[in-house]
């Protein structure tokens, strides 16, 4: 074993907000932040979706004078 535990990254942070959605205060917020924490993980090892910035791109965001 590579003593590298797998993990769903999307259903812990799903799970996570769910815990959110049962707290209020301080630790709702506690719970919005590991949902994050996880998002993020999945997001460093390439799973989940990438997000893209299309301001810097499209022509719709560029001002007009």
């Amino acid at each position: 074993m590579s003593g590298e535990a797998e993990f769903d990254h999307q259903r812990e942070a799903e799970a996570a907000m769910k815990m959110a959605a049962a707290t209020s205060g301080d630790e709702r917020l506690t719970w919005v932040r590991v949902a994050q924490a996880w998002h993020e993980l999945g997001r460093a090892r390439g799973e989940g979706p990438v997000y893209v910035d299309r301001a810097r791109s499209s022509k719709e965001t560029k001002l007009k004078r």
